[in-house]
This record gives C-alpha cells, sequence and structure tokens, in this order.
C-alpha cells in the first residue's frame, strides 16, 4: 500500500491534464455539491458513487477553482486506488496462495497503464476497488461453500454497480457458476449449498440493486449500454466515438474481425505483452486442484461475459479501449504474476537437481524473480512515471489564457470541453456543436490539430467555422512530437491588442 501511495501519488502531482471523461464526473460532482440530489445521482448519465467520493474529497480539499475540483477527483481516485491492494492482494492468496500472491498483486501497480487510470480523475479506481472486493468475496464462498460471504458479495457488488454499469458483472458470473456447479461434480461443490446461494444472490441482488434501477428508469442511461442491451441503435457512421469512421456497406464478416482486433488491442496495452504470455503459466497452476478450478471456472466466466460485451460495444458503437477492458486485463494481470512465480518454480526444482539442497532452489528462485522485475522495471519506468495526459497538455494553457481573454458576454467552442474547464467559462463542446455555430456571442474556438485535419464530418465542421484565420494563440509553446499542438481562433477577429497583454500574464503567473 505504501508503494501503490506512492506511484499513484506522484502520477497526481506530475499530472499535466486529466482525461476529457473526468469532466462529466466533476460536473456531476458540482450538482451534488449544490445540493441538486434529484438530479446529480438518478439523472445524470454517469452513476453516483465516484462523484460522491469527489464531493468527499472536495470537503477536504475545499476551493471552487477549476484545479481544486480536479485535485478532489485525483485524491478520490488515488485513495481507492491505495486501498485496492487489499482486496487485490486477498484475490491473490485465493488462486495463487501466500508465496505468490505478492507477486501476482505487485504486477498490477508495475503496469504504466494501470497506475495512470488510478490516479487520473476517473471512475475506474472507486469501481475497481469495489469490484475486487466482490470477487475476493466469491472466492471465499467458491471455496468455503459458507453462505455468510453473500453479504459482501452483494454489497461490493452493488457499490460496484452504483460507480459503473460493468459492476452487474459480479452478480451476473457468480449465478452462471452457481448454476454449472451442481452438474460438475469433479469440482466437488455442495449441490444444496450452490441453490441455496443462487437463491439468496438472486434475491439480495434485487433488493440491492433493484431500486436505483427504478430511480434510474433501467439499468443505465450510458449509451454504451443501451446500444450493448439493444435497446439503442448503431453508433452513426461519423459518430464522435468511433475510433474510425464506419466503411459504407461494411460487411458482418469484417465487422467482428475488427471488434477482436480491437479487443486485443486493448487488453495488450492494459496488460503488456510479457504480461500476456505468461498469463497461461499462472492459470495452468492455479487450476492443479478441484477448488482451483471452481475459482476459475467463475473467472473464466467473467473473462467471457466481458470480452464478449466489449466485442459488442465496439460492433455497435465502434470503441473498445484499454480502460473498459480493465477487468478482464487485471485478471490476466494477476495469473501473468503467478505465471513469473511458477517460471521461477521450475528454474529453482532445476538448480535442485544440480544442487541437491533447498538453500540453491530457494536463491535461484529469489534471484530469477528479482532480476525478472528488475527488467520489467526498466523498461516499464519511464512510462510508468510518466505525467498523466501529456499529449493534451496545451489545453490548460489554453484555459488560462481564455480566463482573461475572454469578455463576460462572449462564448467559447471547445469540442473537447478541456479549455472551458480551466478557463471556468461557458461554451459549446462535442455534443452542442451545432448549437454553437448559430450563437452569435462566441468568438473563441479551442481545437487540436488533430480535430482540424482529422476526416470526420465534425472536422469538417471546425474547417468550416476556421476557414482561413490563422491561430491567435498556439499551446503549448514549445510542443513535441507527443504533444498535440492546442490552437485558439478568434472567429470575430477582433483586435487583440486589448487582451492579450492581461492573458499574457495570466499564462506566466
Amino acid at each position: 500500500m505504501l508503494l501503490a501511495g506512492l506511484l499513484l501519488g506522484w502520477l497526481a502531482v506530475h499530472t499535466e491534464i486529466f482525461y476529457t471523461d473526468g469532466l462529466r464526473y466533476i460536473a456531476q460532482a458540482r450538482t451534488i455539491d449544490r445540493g441538486a440530489l434529484s438530479k446529480g445521482m438518478f439523472h445524470s448519465v454517469d452513476h453516483p458513487v465516484y462523484p460522491l467520493a469527489i464531493v468527499a474529497a472536495h470537503r477536504v480539499v475545499g476551493g471552487e477553482n477549476p484545479d481544486d475540483w480536479q485535485r478532489a477527483a485525483q485524491l478520490a481516485a488515488v485513495f481507492a486506488g491505495v486501498l485496492l491492494v487489499l482486496p487485490l492482494y486477498g484475490i491473490s492468496r485465493e488462486l495463487f496462495g501466500d508465496s505468490r500472491a505478492w507477486l501476482a498483486c505487485l504486477f498490477i501497480y508495475l503496469v504504466p497503464f494501470s497506475g495512470h487510470v488510478l490516479a487520473d480523475a476517473l471512475s475506474e479506481s472507486t469501481f475497481l476497488l469495489f469490484w475486487a472486493v466482490g470477487v475476493w468475496s466469491s472466492l471465499r464462498l467458491l471455496r468455503t461453500a459458507k453462505l455468510f460471504w453473500l453479504l459482501p458479495i452483494v454489497m461490493s457488488s452493488a457499490l460496484a454497480y452504483l460507480t459503473r454499469p460493468e459492476g452487474l458483472v459480479i452478480l451476473l458470473s457468480l449465478f452462471a457458476s452457481l448454476l454449472v456447479l451442481p452438474f460438475w461434480r469433479s469440482l466437488e461443490f455442495p449441490a444444496a449449498q450452490a441453490r441455496c446461494a443462487l437463491g439468496l444472490l438472486i434475491v439480495g441482488g434485487i433488493a440491492a440493486a433493484g431500486p436505483f434501477m427504478m430511480l434510474k428508469g433501467g439499468i443505465s442511461s450510458k449509451p454504451s449500454m443501451s446500444r450493448l442491451m439493444g435497446s439503442a441503435p448503431k453508433a452513426d457512421a461519423m459518430a464522435v466515438e468511433r475510433e474510425r469512421p464506419l466503411e459504407e456497406g461494411q460487411s458482418t464478416a469484417k465487422t467482428v474481425l475488427l471488434a477482436v482486433r480491437a479487443l486485443c488491442r486493448a487488453v495488450a496495452r492494459a496488460t503488456t505483452v510479457p504480461v500476456l504470455l505468461l498469463a497461461p503459466l499462472g492459470i495452468v497452476a492455479g487450476c492443479a486442484t478441484a477448488m482451483g478450478r471452481r475459482m476459475w471456472l467463475y473467472l473464466g466466466i467473467m473473462l467471457a461475459l466481458c470480452a464478449c460485451a466489449l466485442m459488442r460495444v465496439h460492433i455497435m458503437a465502434g470503441y473498445c479501449t484499454p480502460r473498459h477492458a480493465l477487468v478482464l486485463a487485471w485478471i490476466l494481470t494477476l495469473a501473468g504474476g503467478a505465471g513469473l512465480a511458477q517460471l521461477a518454480a521450475w528454474a529453482g526444482r532445476i538448480a535442485a537437481r544440480f544442487r541437491a539442497s533447498s538453500w540453491a532452489k530457494t536463491r535461484v528462485e529469489t534471484a530469477f524473480i528479482a532480476f525478472a522485475l528488475a527488467l520489467m522495471i526498466v523498461f516499464t519506468a519511464p512510462a510508468l512515471l510518466a505525467p498523466i495526459d501529456s499529449g493534451f497538455a496545451g489545453y490548460r494553457e489554453a484555459g488560462q489564457w481564455l480566463s482573461a481573454a475572454t469578455a463576460a458576454d462572449e462564448r467559447v467552442i471547445d469540442p473537447k470541453g478541456l479549455a472551458l474547464f480551466y478557463a471556468n467559462e461557458k461554451g459549446y463542446t462535442f455534443a452542442r456543436l451545432t448549437d454553437g455555430a448559430h450563437d452569435p456571442s462566441v468568438r473563441w474556438l479551442v481545437a487540436h490539430e488533430a480535430l482540424l485535419h482529422g476526416p470526420w464530418d465534425y472536422c469538417t465542421f471546425l474547417r468550416d467555422l476556421v476557414g482561413d484565420r490563422q491561430p491567435v494563440q498556439t499551446f503549448p509553446r514549445h510542443a513535441t512530437r507527443a504533444t498535440s499542438r492546442v490552437y485558439v481562433f478568434d472567429l470575430a477577429r477582433k483586435d487583440m491588442a486589448a487582451v492579450a497583454p492581461a492573458a499574457e500574464k495570466t499564462l506566466q503567473r
């Protein structure tokens, strides 16, 4: 936990800019903080637990500036990210035993993508905390067959669901496992206990999550969940969320192939290829006993459900990011840590053949693991400790400049919304671009270079707005290859002499 706290604290302090989804969570937290509980908790797109955590952290941090709310959001995420060590270690102990649990748990924090997500202003760390508690409790139920464990399973699953709709995967996976176990006698789980647990799980799940679903008017109001459930049509060919424009007349076979490819890319980035190669060794070692096979039946069902859901979302909405694949990726990452321990054990046995002593076996295992971890740290450290979301750092500077340059009656078009957030100004983002084009009070347009040169309809829309204008400001001042240039255009072509000096002073401060 100390190491996790140091890592996530470092990343939070060295955040260039947070991921754009954090804008929704902070806006929802502000709504709740103002006392609009019904709107903030039940009538927002996102589920309320993480915004409530932001509100709690904001009471500690204080302040009403954008940076204060960003700190509160990251504090809530980092706090959950540190607490995650406990259930992750518990999961690892259940699956791989005491001697390998620490290594499996450590692997989660050595993967660069994990740390960056856990320290960002995102709901993943809060969701994964409750998810991990639910998985650990489920594994305890499958090991002991004690119905007491249904209580923490239902509670943690409900909290995971109230953070993100994916939290339902805990109950669905356990439900499917309890259906199968009575018919798979070699797994040695009492059939009577399985039937009783199944009934209690259904009742408990409905009691815990049902009231929120009734108030929400369904499982979730997120567009991705609606498309997953089939209650909404496919995203438009040029929809903002798509990774690439949908080709006209694209065949079903190609659509599925692209979904599989996107899933593989997402999992590989969220785990790294070496960890993926080690994962099968950990899984095979964990399935050596009937109890281990019961647990991996449960996790295998969860992996299959997550993979199918991610492919379905890609087919319907055109995206599958590493963030959405974290449940799948983390199970494989834990297995990867155990796989490294298995390799070390084999190396120790080979060494013991040449020198018949437990001393040789232990020392070789220790040296093998130490060398592998040192190698992993050397290769991952630059990415692991890199500033969060540094590629869009120019939006922060653009927002600071706009806060001084924008008059009270002027509006800004900022598709990503980040400059608007830091400027604390009103304006138009992706959801209302057309409205912004017809608003006579709009003066400024902020966009990074990819938005102005891309193939999408909204890129054409922005190019038409800009016309032949040249940017009045470009951020950051000294861009690198890994940093997107953010341009500020004056759509009114007003004289900048009056506003530039004040903006420059603000930027320098």
